[in-house]
């Protein structure tokens, strides 16, 4: 026999809660028992529903949860304590301290990158804000560098690909090996390379870990898709596939359309926006 009971979880984010043994109540004392329960999960605000085994001894009967007469004595299911619902409680006491704590750490290592003024945004600040994802920071300290300047189109593309795609995990050989397509994207690597890590180290000091590695496996496909060439004729790296090339430059063509919102006035927007019309070709188009 099986009994289905729903309960409604409170107001919070996604909690896994073991649900409590229940204390069963029926006319025949003793010759009813309770399975296993299993673990239920369930969203904020939503009812969740979970089957609870229950077994008669043989010889033995219990009544439905309404039964049809006044005399018999219904089923009841009762619970012995909420213990676990408290503890989720706590668990989310603990997540709130535990955001708190991050979003401090954040606020410092803006501060100390010169995104943050007490408060208040900088100018590198502004120009980050109109950027969103994990390279903003990257990208907004490259532009107030200067290290983007005098790159043609297919450059800045190469470059930019670099802050957006992510290489396959694999065997692949150190960046002082790699092969670059021009000198000045290979100046544009090390000087993002050395951004990185400066931002890298503010962060660990607050116990912070946010940045994603450079990508090196799409720099010369995007290169070649920004000089305007088919992709068939764009090899993908060792170990990816069309498929891969396509992404890593949708990525690249969000960035771009990114910035080049946020730099309506600056010097570099003509080029960002040259690099954005030539990247936005084939399968690569706005929605």
């Amino acid at each position: 026999m099986v009994s289905n009971s729903s309960c409604k979880l409170p107001r919070r984010l996604l909690l896994a809660v073991l649900l409590c043994l229940p204390s069963l109540l029926a006319q025949s004392n003793g010759y009813l028992s309770v399975g296993e329960v299993p673990k239920v999960a369930g969203k904020r605000g939503a009812a969740v529903q979970v089957k609870i085994p229950l077994a008669v001894q043989p010889g033995y009967h219990v009544n439905s949860n309404k039964p049809s007469e006044d005399y018999l004595i219904p089923l009841k299911l009762t619970w012995a304590s909420t213990g676990v619902l408290e503890g989720g409680e706590a668990e989310l006491e603990h997540a709130q301290h535990r955001f708190t704590r991050e979003f401090r750490a954040l606020r410092a290592v803006l501060r100390e990158a010169g995104f943050l003024d007490g408060d208040a945004p900088t100018a590198l600040g502004l120009l980050a804000e109109g950027l969103y994802g994990e390279s903003a920071l990257i990208v907004a300290n490259a532009i107030a560098a200067g290290t983007l300047e005098g790159l043609r189109p297919e450059e800045l593309a190469g470059t930019l690909v670099m802050l957006v795609a992510e290489d396959r995990g694999r065997d692949r050989p150190p960046a002082s090996r790699r092969r670059f397509p021009t000198a000045r994207v290979e100046h544009c690597h090390r000087e993002l390379r050395s951004a990185l890590r400066s931002l890298e180290a503010v962060e660990a000091e607050h116990g912070l870990h946010t940045l994603a590695p450079l990508s090196l496996d799409y720099v010369i496909p995007a290169y070649r898709w920004g000089l305007g060439e088919d992709l068939t004729d764009i090899e993908p790296p060792a170990g990816a596939d069309v498929g891969d090339v396509v992404k890593a430059v949708k990525s690249l063509y969000s960035l771009l359309r990114q910035m080049e919102q946020a730099l309506r006035g600056h010097a570099l927007h003509q080029v960002v926006q040259t690099t954005r019309e030539r990247i936005e070709r084939d399968l690569i188009r706005r929605v």
